[in-house]
């Protein structure tokens, strides 16, 4: 539009410079057109400030979806229960007791902070159980036992365990591993009342759809995010995306890689249900490997028979 102005006013120039100015007639034939011309572009000129502000306005009145958090919000929740409906995770991984023990087992990465928060997660999966323990359960070792005593205090505060830890670590540098050690022991302790527990838990879920209600979900949070000038505004003042990749020429080179034209909303369809293929295959690709690792050992399988039930045996012994 731009280069269409700036072609037009250099032929208008020509135009006025090829005009005679040589006696009062042409001058005045001059002068009326040069005004002639100035009142178009002034009208010309006010028509684009207008559309300038009219577009403008809308741009900055453009606002946040804010249900696009609401139903984020909610995707993350029922994500979280996902691993429930997996038939091949045990109730040690449908609490997610196997995290929360792992990142114990981990403690030197983190800090005192997240090992407390840590411990607190796990009391509660087993509350939830209807597991209440105290600090009679925790006796691995005379220190673990220790510091768990204090754990259990009301009121007791963040200063006081961390100082209590620190007295204790350097007597016992393995007390955290000792807790950890202590919370698996207490599930397999506990395990029947945890596959009940979680037994009823899956019930509920099969009852809720959760899967499919994950999926319609995240689908329709694309499509809003999709959907959403607002962000599709702040992406390109941002430079996420290139204002120049949405030319209609690009947009139908795109589509013409893809399908055939004529171009109807069946085909917006068809491209939105392949992006979804494209990006599960990408995912199943990020994982391919474990599945493969899993296969070779499976053809191994006759190695490993009854090596978790022998050694559950040789545990409960000791």
């Amino acid at each position: 539009m731009l280069n269409d102005y700036k072609c037009a006013l250099e032929v208008q120039k020509e135009v006025l410079s090829s005009l005679p100015r040589n006696n009062s007639k042409n001058e005045k034939q001059y002068q009326e057109k040069i005004e002639e011309l100035l009142t178009k572009y002034k009208e010309e000129e006010s028509l684009v400030l207008s559309e300038i502000i009219k577009r403008r306005t809308r741009y900055l009145s453009l606002e946040y979806d804010e249900e696009i958090d609401t139903l984020t919000k909610q995707k993350e929740l029922l994500y979280q229960k996902l691993p429930m409906l997996n038939k091949y995770n045990s109730s040690y991984e449908k609490s997610t007791l196997d995290i929360i023990l792992y990142e114990l087992g981990h403690f030197y990465k983190t800090d005192l902070e997240k090992v407390n928060k840590d411990i607190a997660k796990a009391l509660k999966i087993f509350a939830d159980v209807g597991v209440s323990l105290t600090e009679k359960d925790f006796i691995y070792s005379y220190y673990s036992n220790n510091y768990m005593k204090k754990f259990f205090l009301p009121n007791i505060t963040i200063e006081e365990l961390e100082r209590d830890f620190e007295e204790i670590y350097w007597k016992c540098p393995d007390i955290i591993t000792h807790i950890t050690l202590n919370l698996k022991h207490l599930y397999y302790q506990n395990k029947k009342k945890f596959d009940q527990y979680y037994e009823k838990e899956i019930e509920l879920l099969q009852e809720e759809n959760i899967k499919e209600k994950y999926s319609s979900l995240y689908k329709e949070i694309e499509e809003r995010t999709a959907n959403s000038a607002y962000i599709l505004q702040n992406n390109l003042l941002e430079d996420k995306l290139n204002i120049n990749d949405y030319t209609k020429e690009k947009v139908i080179k795109s589509y013409s890689q893809l399908i055939d034209p004529p171009y109807t909303e069946k085909t917006n369809s068809n491209i939105k249900k392949l992006y979804y293929s494209v990006l599960e295959y990408k995912n199943y690709l990020e994982l391919d490997y474990i599945a493969k690792d899993i296969k070779e050992l499976y053809k191994d399988k006759e190695k490993y028979k009854n090596i978790y039930n022998n050694k559950k045996k040789e545990i409960n012994k000791l």
